[in-house]
C-alpha cells in the first residue's frame, strides 16, 4: 500500500471576461460583433443599434431621431419579444431619463437590461432564446 494519496487539483472558478477600462463605445462595438457573429443566421433574433439625437434642418426646425432620451443603446427582437440592452462600463450608472424609460417599457412587457460586456449581452439573448424570462 502506498503512502501517497491522489487528490484532484484545485481549480479556480473562471472569471467573466472583461474589456479592461473600455469605453461604452468599445463595449458596444464588441457586443455588436458578438451578436452579429452568433445570431446572424438565426431568424428568431434581429437587432439594431439605436441612434438617438437631433439636428436643426435648413429651415431651422429641430429634427429628433431614435427612440428618444433614455432609450437603450441596442434594440433587439428575440423570439418575438422586445429587448433593450443598455451598454454601460464597469462603473457606469443609468441617467434619470434611462431609469424612467426602462421602468416604463418593463411595465409594458419589454425586457430591458443593463449589460457591461459581450458575455452579459449573449447571456441575455440565450436566456430568452431558451424560453426563460429575466
Amino acid at each position: 500500500m502506498s503512502k501517497f494519496t491522489l487528490t484532484a487539483p484545485k481549480v479556480a472558478k473562471p472569471k467573466k471576461p472583461e474589456i479592461p477600462d473600455a469605453t461604452e463605445r468599445a463595449i458596444q462595438a464588441a457586443i455588436i460583433d458578438a451578436v452579429h457573429l452568433l445570431y446572424r443566421n438565426n431568424p428568431r433574433v434581429k437587432w439594431h443599434r439605436n441612434n438617438v439625437g437631433s439636428w436643426v434642418d435648413r429651415q431651422g426646425h429641430r429634427v429628433v431621431y431614435g427612440l428618444g432620451d433614455g432609450s437603450p443603446d441596442l434594440i433587439l427582437c428575440v423570439r418575438g419579444r422586445f429587448v433593450g440592452l443598455e451598454v454601460k462600463t464597469k462603473t457606469g450608472k443609468l441617467s434619470e431619463a434611462q431609469e424612467a424609460w426602462h421602468r416604463e417599457w418593463r411595465e409594458a412587457g419589454a425586457i430591458v437590461e443593463v449589460v457591461r460586456s459581450p458575455l452579459e449581452a449573449v447571456e441575455v439573448v440565450n436566456r430568452i432564446l431558451q424560453g426563460g424570462e429575466l
